[in-house]
């Protein structure tokens, strides 16, 4: 279950293996927040985003992706853009308003994913945005 939106890892369905792990009988469920496992019946209970209803979804292996979020400290400063992530050009990973600032990782407001496969591709963007500055 997942609350991210119906891409994973930044990428479609296609290229993210969704269509392999269809064709091995692995559902995704996009857009659902897990809100309580029912392990001797498994069953996981699900309040589907757009809505707020409740589904009940059998299983027989389960992972979870967690809501993601931006720390408060970030959500509540000026480097922060409309969602919350730190503001980032996504070219060069440095700060519109603020020039000394570049955001990577977790809390970067890019249009990749939250994990250490994008950071590894932002290093070394970091690295060559920092020598100018």
């Amino acid at each position: 279950m997942s609350c991210c939106d119906e891409i994973q890892f930044g990428c479609s369905r296609e290229a993210s293996g969704g269509e392999r792990r269809g064709h091995h009988g692995i559902d995704s469920c996009f857009r659902h927040n897990l809100v309580e496992i029912r392990p001797d019946a498994r069953e996981a209970v699900c309040e589907l985003v757009d809505s707020g209803e409740q589904v009940v979804i059998p299983y027989q292996m389960i992972h979870v992706t967690p809501p993601m979020s931006s720390p408060d400290v970030i959500k509540q400063s000026p480097l922060a853009d409309e969602k919350g992530w730190v503001e980032a050009d996504k070219y060069t990973l440095q700060h519109p308003r603020f020039p000394e600032v570049f955001a990577i990782g977790d809390a970067a407001g890019l249009p990749t994913s939250k994990t250490g496969a994008a950071v590894r591709k932002q290093a070394p963007v970091l690295a060559l945005a920092g020598n100018d500055v």
